[in-house]
């Protein structure tokens, strides 16, 4: 709010999706109070975690890359609010199906693969990063627009990229996305924004997952 003025962020879902996670809340007898997407949620919990914090006026691109789709938010620190969405049906089960398209092994197996070979330099018994070169490529792609398109618009450089959701789990997709937008990248950490205790360390290696979950329960 600025000299009486308001900035208001609109995010809508479609009624079919709404109805069908109430339903699903529902039928596990609990009572659907609140349906919010991962959009907001994650812009709350980044707003609650650099409200207390000095920071330059840096603007970086947080990539919610998610199972069965993958959303981008440029955001402002300073401001502490999202300049531009952009969301694109590329997700991680895309990964899974064309390495298991290409190999023998079972789900358990691609996992396995995907969080210790990765893009890693490693030996295989198998070239991964091949396997998955288009779907990568075409998520490259997409992300490469939408950094390109918030230069231009802002007129400004992007400080950095941060990964988080399902597919941020690739063994050296911060240093393969890197290489590939010419921008600093890693994946999202959020265990210093809580007091620790023995929850933030059982969830050390899920909190780069969970950040919608833990924004929509700051409402």
């Amino acid at each position: 709010k600025s000299k009486g003025l308001s900035l208001i962020l609109l995010v809508a879902a479609s009624t079919t999706v709404i109805d069908h996670v109430s339903q699903i809340v529902t039928a596990a007898s609990l009572n659907p109070i609140s349906v919010e997407n991962e959009t907001s949620a994650t812009l709350r919990l980044l707003s609650k975690i650099y409200e207390k914090q000095e920071i330059d006026d840096q603007l970086q691109v947080y990539v919610n890359f998610g199972e069965s789709s993958t959303s981008l938010y440029l955001y402002n620190l300073r401001e502490r609010m999202p300049i531009q969405v952009h969301n694109f049906s590329i997700g991680r089960n895309i990964f899974y199906r064309d390495i298991q398209a290409n190999l023998t092994i079972t789900p358990e197996q691609v996992k396995d693969a995907i969080e210790k070979v990765g893009f890693l330099p490693v030996q295989a018994p198998y070239n991964l990063p091949a396997i998955i070169s288009s779907p990568f490529n075409e998520f490259v792609e997409e992300v490469k627009r939408f950094v390109i398109s918030s230069k231009e618009m802002t007129s400004r450089n992007i400080s950095k990229v941060v990964v988080f959701g399902e597919g941020s789990a690739f063994a050296g997709l911060d240093a393969k996305l890197s290489e590939s937008l010419a921008v600093p990248v890693e994946i999202s950490n959020i265990a210093s924004a809580f007091k620790k205790n023995s929850v933030v360390d059982y969830f050390a290696h899920e909190w780069n997952i969970l950040l919608p979950a833990v924004g929509s329960c700051l409402q």
